[in-house]
């Protein structure tokens, strides 16, 4: 039982700290970059989004399967 009680605090861990991670590491390539067009600006931040909802969908499904041990 202790191994489920800590796989899921490893989980909320993540389901807190991947998203942010995402939006810092954004924020850092932005703020990096001399020149950005609005097209390509549009392009990264749809896939940036599109990323972290794959991500929060993964660590759902783990949360579930989780629950039904």
């Amino acid at each position: 039982m202790e191994d489920i009680s800590l796989l899921r605090a490893v989980l909320a861990i993540l389901q807190w700290w991947g998203p942010n991670v995402t939006v810092i590491s954004m924020n850092k390539w932005l703020f990096q970059v001399k020149s950005i067009s609005v097209i390509s600006f549009l392009l990264f931040f749809r896939l940036f989004l599109s990323s972290m909802r794959r991500f929060r969908a993964v660590v759902f499904v783990l949360v579930v399967l989780l629950n039904d041990l």
